[in-house]
């Protein structure tokens, strides 16, 4: 579920991006949180509230255990796989996740990963004036608070994609525009 509304909005992300200068910003702000909105209430919702109670006790006890090992190791960490171990002992259960970007670095990596804070900051230094990259590096800050994409292979392509294509473009989009006529 949450694969399919990821996608869907990393489409629409993408449509803006191209769209930017065509169509007027508060208009296309209305029409990406429409199709937000939209998306979700077309998608499976019983499967979706029923889904919810779990995912929220499994994140909230996740988040608990994660504190917990942060508090114990907070200078290098539990490392990656002492820090499964903890989680799964913790949680009771092999499927463990910390759930959060921002406690996984910490859970492995203690005050070295603020790494993750740092490259945040960058993000939206890069900003700058383009809504855009602000939309997409708050999209990728609000999916690091509740899931792992760092520190998935397909987070970590499709983090560098984009963020490869944006710094190929160019920061003024008027001052671009003036350069090609």
């Amino acid at each position: 579920m949450g694969g399919k509304i990821s996608l869907i909005l990393s489409l629409l992300v993408i449509l803006a991006y191209v769209w930017q200068n065509s169509i007027n910003k508060r208009l296309l702000l209305a029409g990406i949180a429409i199709s937000s909105v939209a998306i979700v209430f077309f998608l499976n919702l019983r499967g979706l509230f029923e889904s919810l109670n779990f995912s929220i006790a499994n994140r909230w006890l996740s988040w608990k255990c994660s504190l917990n090992a942060i508090i114990e190791h907070p200078w290098l960490g539990q490392g990656k796989e002492a820090s499964y171990r903890y989680l799964s002992e913790c949680m009771g259960n092999d499927a463990v996740s910390t759930h959060n970007q921002i406690f996984n670095e910490f859970v492995n990596y203690g005050v070295f990963g603020a790494w993750i804070l740092f490259f945040y900051w960058l993000l939206i230094k890069r900003s700058g004036k383009d809504l855009v990259f602000a939309l997409w590096v708050g999209m990728i800050i609000a999916i690091s608070l509740f899931e792992n994409l760092i520190s998935l292979q397909r987070g970590i392509l499709f983090v560098s994609f984009f963020a490869v294509l944006f710094m190929l473009s160019p920061l003024d989009t008027k001052a671009a525009a003036a350069t090609k006529t």
